[in-house]
This record gives C-alpha cells, sequence and structure tokens, in this order.
C-alpha cells in the first residue's frame, strides 16, 4: 500500500494588525503543527489576525509550519535532555517553536508530561479532534474487509514509537486483548479520519474507505502546547490565538478537513499504557 501521507506544503503568516497605524509593537507566535491541521491553523491564522484589534499598540503575528510530531518531539527532548525512543527513524532537524501542535497527547506523555517543567502542561487545550480507523482502498474492499472488531482486521505493521495512530492501536491492545489485528506488509493502514480525507484529496485514482472497528480507539486530540517559560506579551499572543481556537468560529474549517471541535481539556494519558504499549511486538 501507499504510505500514509507526505508532508504538507507551504507556510502561513498572518497579522492582527487592523490598520497599520495603530500597531506600535508586534509579537510573533510561531507555530509548529502536525502536517494535517497545519493548513487549517494557517487559514484560520490569517482570517482571525486580519480582523482582530491592535491592543493596547501591540499586535500579534501568527505563522504556522506543517512539522511532523517525531521530529519536534526529538528537538524537544534533545535540547532539554530527555530520552525518546524513536527506534532508530530518521527525523528532521527543526526549529522550536513557541506553540506546538502534535496530532496526539501521546507525544507528551513520553515527554514526561511536560518535559522537566519546560511545558505549560496544565494549561493544555485540545484544538481538534479526529478518530482513527482504518483506511481500505476501493481495490481491496471485497477482499475480508473488517466488519467487526480490530481483532479481525489485517494491518501494515508501523512503529508506534514514531506513528501516532499506530500507538493509539496499541494502546486500544493493551487495553483489550481483542483489539490486536493481525499484521501484513500488504495490510490495511492505520490512519485518522483528517489524514484518509488528505489522501483520498491527493489521490483520486487510489481513494480509501474509512472504517472503525470496534472498540473504538483514542482520537487524535491535538493538543496546543505553550512553552511554561515565555515574556509576558508572548504569553498574551499565545493564549489569545489558543481562544480564537476553541472557540465555535474554528468549528466550520475543521469539518472540513476530516476534523471535530475538542474538548476543550484532552482526556489525559496515562503513561503506563504508553509504555506497555511500545513494548508489545509490532510485526
Amino acid at each position: 500500500m501507499v504510505a500514509v501521507l507526505a508532508p504538507v506544503a507551504g507556510v502561513a503568516l498572518g497579522s492582527a494588525i487592523g490598520d497599520v497605524k495603530d500597531c506600535g509593537e508586534e509579537v510573533k507566535v510561531d507555530v509548529a503543527a502536525a502536517p494535517e491541521i497545519a493548513p487549517v491553523l494557517a487559514d484560520y491564522a490569517k482570517s482571525w489576525t486580519a480582523t482582530a484589534a491592535p491592543s493596547k499598540g501591540v499586535c500579534v503575528s501568527v505563522e504556522v509550519k506543517p512539522m511532523d510530531s517525531a521530529s519536534v518531539a526529538a528537538g524537544f527532548a534533545k535540547k532539554h535532555g530527555v530520552d525518546l525512543d524513536l527506534g532508530g527513524s530518521p527525523v528532521n532537524r527543526v526549529e522550536l517553536p513557541d506553540v506546538w501542535v502534535p496530532e496526539s497527547m501521546t507525544w507528551l506523555a513520553r515527554l514526561g508530561g511536560d518535559l522537566k517543567g519546560v511545558l505549560a502542561a496544565d494549561e493544555v487545550s485540545s484544538v481538534a479532534e479526529s478518530r482513527v480507523g482504518l483506511a481500505v482502498p476501493e481495490s481491496k474492499e471485497g477482499d475480508n474487509p473488517p466488519t467487526g472488531s480490530w481483532g479481525d482486521a489485517t494491518v501494515t505493521a508501523r512503529d508506534p514509537r514514531v506513528d501516532a495512530a499506530s500507538l493509539a492501536l496499541a494502546i486500544g491492545s493493551v487495553k483489550d486483548s481483542k483489539a490486536k489485528p493481525s499484521f501484513d506488509a500488504d495490510g490495511l493502514e492505520v490512519v485518522s479520519n483528517a489524514q484518509w480525507m488528505i489522501h483520498n484529496k491527493e489521490n483520486p485514482g487510489d481513494k480509501w474507505t474509512f472504517v472503525e472497528p470496534s472498540p473504538p480507539l483514542r482520537p487524535f486530540d491535538y493538543p496546543y502546547v505553550t512553552l511554561s517559560k515565555q515574556d509576558d506579551e508572548l504569553r498574551k499572543a499565545t493564549e489569545a490565538f489558543k481562544s480564537a481556537l476553541v472557540s465555535d468560529k474554528f468549528t466550520g474549517p475543521l469539518s472540513e478537513h476530516g476534523m471535530s471541535k475538542a474538548g476543550p481539556y484532552p482526556q489525559p494519558v496515562a503513561p503506563e499504557d504508553v509504555e506497555a504499549a511500545l513494548k508489545q511486538k509490532w510485526a
């Protein structure tokens, strides 16, 4: 099968400048986001910053860059001396952001929750949610489709140390042994609904059907993660953008990309579940 998703290209920069003469100072917020949500955040940042009024002469600009979560997590871990096992998978060298929006809270759990106090874990909000299931190519819809539980399915084994959807499945099988599927190199892809939609848009000749075997897996919850130590103006700017993302106005753009409004508070991840899931053999 075709590998799930190449990174989405593009950067968006929006500025809450209103009338330029009203801006005595500009605060820039750098956001690194999982590739499937980055375009949604970028488009919304443009519209939000175009209409947001300056506060006491201070304007906010938001730059959103698509970055795979494994690379950002590896960057944070290396800088702050935290051991993060990615199984030797290659990662990109990234510039660490002011705000990080990975696809799942499991990434924070793997960084010890707050990365030794570096991340403001107590202030995390989910800005979106996307269900995790199976992608069934049209060519395989008649070949033993997963009609019941995950235990009935045959999936392509991907390393849960770098693939959040595979980790969601691994955690699910820890909690329910009947949820562990069979594995085959030609099996079905475990993806989020958002990733499925992107694939179908980019590959009209190789469309997938999205199915959700039981039991339901932990969905992607897209936590909005900030640093615990930021100057006052940057903190106000990151909080203002977060407030915009958890508002009802963000619901429409999300639904167009296979996501829905979440939370606002993400479901906690038990570190012991993640640890047990990563110890399983997946092949």
